[in-house]
């Protein structure tokens, strides 16, 4: 759901196509990683908008203890151990519910990777090796990135739009992947409508039935093509009501079905 809500997770988890990120990216002279990860939609945290990022290239220290760790930015405690690996890390924050629909949010995501590639080159890191993370609606829009990433608008005036919004590799938790069969979610009204809580997040039209089937479908990584779909891990806990497993199991099957 796009809900920056966790989840509860109890068992294993259920994966896509489950193949590791690889632990530094490829080496270049001087011990230089070339690989770039994004962390992308955490709701609630305005660092940028619109599809600009933060870069975290310094090495931060392992905290000593749980009240120093928590003390750290947000993005710092996340990236830390990724950081010591020897990945580039880029914090984008997107825009958010109330202030855009979850269509224009997907699109602010999709700048956001076209301005990394664009930008690439300045931080030392290859263009075409750019994996994605995110939690709940960070996983959602992550996973849309896998299945609906595109070439660009080669003859775009703005350098940034020639770009791809195409990602190399996925790692996420818990995402919303068939909006138009929500399950056992406690989202689902069983009307064959959006979620109950975040109807206003997909915009005025979400309560017309037809408007809303090509709405979800657009938005939904598992109603589109999966054969292109990049190497993605998705770890979901059981005990998950607002966005059950099914939903990554569902995804699953017809992964591995592509």
């Amino acid at each position: 759901m796009s809900s920056p809500a966790s989840s509860a997770a109890a068992g294993g988890p259920a994966s896509a196509r489950a193949a590791g990120v690889p632990s530094g990216g490829m080496s270049a002279p001087g011990g230089l990683r070339l690989f770039a990860l994004v962390f992308g939609a955490f709701l609630g945290v305005a660092i940028l908008k619109w599809g600009n990022p933060v870069i975290l290239e310094a090495q931060i220290p392992m905290p000593r203890d749980l009240a120093e760790w928590l003390q750290q930015p947000w993005p710092s405690r996340l990236a830390a151990p990724l950081l010591r690996s020897g990945y580039t890390v880029f914090a984008v924050c997107h825009v958010s519910q109330p202030d855009a629909t979850v269509q224009e949010i997907f699109a602010d995501v999709q700048r956001g990777i076209r301005f990394i590639r664009a930008h690439a080159a300045e931080h030392d890191v290859r263009a075409d090796r750019i994996g994605v993370t995110g939690g709940s609606a960070g996983g959602h829009l992550s996973l849309l990135l896998a299945t609906r990433g595109d070439a660009g608008q080669p003859n775009a005036a703005d350098p940034v739009e020639r770009q791809p919004s195409t990602v190399q590799a996925v790692a996420i938790f818990y995402p919303v992947t068939d909006l138009l069969d929500l399950g056992t979610s406690t989202e689902n009204l069983h009307d064959g409508g959006a979620p109950k809580s975040f109807r206003k997040a997909f915009g005025p039209t979400v309560t017309n039935l037809p408007a809303w089937t090509n709405i979800a479908t657009a938005l939904s990584p598992a109603l589109h093509d999966l054969r292109g779909l990049p190497p993605t891990l998705i770890p979901h806990g059981l005990a998950d009501t607002l966005t059950p497993p099914e939903q990554t199991e569902r995804f699953a099957r017809r992964a591995q079905g592509a």
